[in-house]
């Protein structure tokens, strides 16, 4: 896999975890095995493959958010 495929999984799953209610992150938190993180890992993986599209996750790369 290369590092720019892994930063897009990376990104996407970063991505989706935050958009999921905080019942559903902690049940990923708690069973990391679990349905919920299946789920997760599955859609995020179709969102890293989807296409070339950047993927916005309010984050920059160094890990602090976007400055105005």
């Amino acid at each position: 896999m290369s590092k720019r495929m892994a930063e897009r999984y990376e990104q996407a799953w970063n991505k989706l975890f935050y958009e999921r209610k905080d019942w559903i992150q902690r049940q990923i938190i708690n069973d990391a095995f679990g349905r919920y993180a299946d789920d997760l890992a599955g859609d995020a993986a179709r969102l890293a493959e989807k296409n070339d599209e950047p993927i916005l996750t309010g984050i920059t790369p160094e890990g602090f958010k976007d400055e105005l």
